[in-house]
């Protein structure tokens, strides 16, 4: 019953990229028919391919489950945290642009968690 608990909150952690890409086009007031289905799905995949990655490394028994979330909820509030930023101090000429981080970033977050999770383990032992 735990196992499938935790998948499902995997299967949401792994569609909110979806729901802050609707919400951040929404927020530029630039909804129209032919962005959204033209840009969405190509949009989804380049901010979930951090996700996609761990979901891929916990499929192969690489990740346990509860480290799956953990890294799921980081990478969700980088994302979130990201977009936050380019509303706010990028010009939407350059936003597109400015896109080139975010990977960068994910990588900086999964570094971090991984050096503290050893330290942990280091003070545990």
């Amino acid at each position: 019953m735990a196992a499938d608990n935790s998948w499902a909150k995997a299967a949401l952690l792994l569609l909110l990229p979806a729901a802050v890409h609707v919400v951040s086009t929404a927020w530029q007031n630039s909804v129209s028919q032919g962005f959204g289905d033209e840009q969405f799905f190509g949009n989804y995949l380049f901010t979930a391919a951090p996700h996609f990655l761990m979901a891929c490394l916990a499929a192969v028994s690489v990740l346990r489950r509860d480290t799956l979330l953990q890294v799921l909820i980081g990478l969700n509030l980088v994302l979130i945290a990201f977009t936050f930023y380019l509303h706010g101090f990028v010009p939407p000429r350059e936003a597109g642009l400015a896109w080139v981080l975010y990977y960068p970033l994910c990588l900086l977050f999964l570094l971090g968690y991984g050096i503290v999770r050893f330290v942990a383990r280091r003070g545990r032992a």
